[in-house]
């Protein structure tokens, strides 16, 4: 990693709670005459988090690292600046929301945030999947999350059709998420719900609003089928692990954006394409047992994911 510095500083006083996980900043930065990047993440001490969180950030300036005087042009240079805030540490749950500006050439910078919540003391992630209880659960977190995005928002931005494209029905439109001990925060990156000068939303729930609509055990696995239909080896293996669940769940997200653009000839192929590597995945992994089968329906699914999302490009 030449030219790179990390570094690793002790927070302040007052980011972690005495019954939470200790913090420590890790941060990359670099700057040269096409691109500046500062990206910074926690570091907690639990060896699950800090390698799920480690990765992530490290992915994210690898993403700029390679930028070409060709790709800037005579443009500004571009320029990648990462921060985190810890909304909950409290020895139950640990949540960072990430705050990522980043410019490459456009007409204004970009302003997104990633949220991460972890289970303690495990350090496994959940998503909103685990929180909210299938498709009735989301359609009530829909309409609340509409209902409150309707009154802050001014008039000539509170559009209905983009309230229901941003904030719609759909698991996609509510992962940055932060459980909170008594609420559920939902954030929105400009242009998500409204236009982009109403900047990001924010909106929270409580959860005694959401009472019907919450699973009632977070470590539950939730994949992408119903798991009281699972009739082969394969499918009970995904839904006895959250972490095999969660990978099934994301790669059938991806799959699914795939297979339904519109190109009937593209969707045909992709169909035909998943349905190929189901079997190829069966065939490679249903003879392995405990640990081994893991590992195989893992690996095959991660590497599933990528080719999915490489098609993209």
């Amino acid at each position: 990693m030449k030219g790179w510095i990390v570094s690793a500083l002790l927070l302040v006083s007052g980011t972690v709670l005495a019954s939470g996980l200790p913090v420590q900043e890790r941060k990359i930065t670099s700057k040269n005459a096409q691109v500046e990047i500062s990206v910074a993440w926690p570091r907690t001490g639990n060896a699950a988090i800090d390698a799920q969180l480690g990765q992530w950030a490290r992915q994210q300036a690898d993403d700029y690292r390679n930028v070409s005087a060709d790709d800037v042009g005579s443009g500004s240079p571009w320029s990648l600046d990462i921060d985190y805030e810890i909304p909950r540490n409290d020895g139950k749950l640990f949540s960072v929301v990430f705050g990522i500006d980043s410019y490459a050439g456009g007409a204004h910078p970009n302003h997104n945030a990633v949220a991460f919540n972890f289970l303690l003391p495990e350090g496994a992630q959940i998503d909103i999947e685990q929180v909210i209880d299938g498709r009735k659960g989301l359609q009530r977190l829909s309409a609340l999350t509409i209902t409150r995005l309707s009154r802050t928002l001014l008039p000539d931005e509170s559009d209905a059709a983009w309230l229901q494209r941003g904030a719609g029905p759909d698991w996609a439109s509510f992962q940055t998420f932060v459980l909170l001990p008594n609420a559920l925060q939902i954030r929105f990156d400009p242009y998500a719900v409204g236009p982009y000068s109403s900047g990001p939303q924010e909106v929270e729930i409580p959860l005694s609003a959401l009472q019907g609509a919450l699973r009632s055990n977070l470590r539950t696995p939730v994949p992408s089928f119903d798991c009281d239909k699972a009739g082969t080896p394969i499918e009970h293996a995904i839904c006895a692990s959250a972490e095999l669940a969660r990978l099934d769940r994301r790669m059938a997200q991806v799959y699914r954006r795939r297979s339904m653009t519109g190109d009937t000839a593209s969707d045909a192929r992709i169909r035909a394409d998943q349905r190929a590597w189901i079997s190829s995945r069966d065939a490679r992994c249903g003879q392995q047992q405990g640990a081994a089968l893991d590992h195989c329906l893992a690996d095959m699914t991660r590497a599933r994911t990528a080719q999915l999302d490489g098609d993209d490009d």
